[in-house]
């Protein structure tokens, strides 16, 4: 991977990142509809789990472990802050 000083896909991810960041904490409807609107742009396909990497955070978006006949199976995000030595 190429690294550059500009890096859009990065603060995206970030952008993303503290966005659930903010709600995480919100009314399950507010949450499902941030929740939503993530795995809907940052999708894993056939993928067990992806993480994408920001400047700040590092966003992973995993597949249930639960398997349901009746529905697909439900998406989990997880941010993580990546320490910074300044």
């Amino acid at each position: 991977m190429m690294r550059t000083s500009y890096q859009p896909l990065a603060h995206l991810v970030d952008a993303a990142a503290e966005k659930w960041l903010a709600f995480e904490h919100a009314s399950e409807h507010e949450k499902l509809v941030v929740k939503n609107e993530i795995t809907r742009a940052f999708r894993i396909g056939d993928n067990s789990e992806l993480t994408f990497h920001g400047l700040r955070y590092l966003l992973t978006i995993s597949h249930s472990e639960e398997e349901h006949d009746d529905r697909p199976q439900e998406l989990h995000i997880e941010v993580h802050e990546i320490a910074l030595n300044n």
